[in-house]
């Protein structure tokens, strides 16, 4: 499935500056995106106690996002509420995380 890009989302990204630049796809997200026009939400984050990890965020739209202690995030998209759920009410979030990518082969959007 191809992304298409409509007059609309090239003028949104044309206007959009981000102080880190444009997102980046680091692997294949859930469903096609553009990075070039791709646009973070605003998601608010809940701290996790992980070595690598700060927290994790979801959003209405099933965003989740994932911020590591290095400041790398990334944005998975299509995914529910329940796993957001999951990997912050776990024992350990860094193996809850890691787990759920692997076995769902779930890909994210690097930002």
């Amino acid at each position: 499935m191809a992304f298409h890009e409509s007059a609309k989302t090239k003028a949104i990204a044309a206007e959009t500056v981000t102080s880190s630049g444009p997102a980046t796809v680091t692997e294949e997200p859930l469903f096609p995106v553009n990075p070039a026009t791709y646009l973070p939400p605003a998601i608010e984050m809940i701290p996790v106690e992980s070595s690598n990890l700060l927290g994790f965020g979801h959003d209405s739209v099933k965003t989740l996002r994932v911020w590591f202690k290095n400041g790398t995030r990334y944005d998975y998209i299509g995914l529910p509420e329940s796993d957001f759920f999951d990997l912050v009410n776990a024992e350990s979030a860094g193996k809850a995380y890691n787990a759920l990518m692997k076995e769902r082969g779930i890909k994210g959007v690097k930002l």
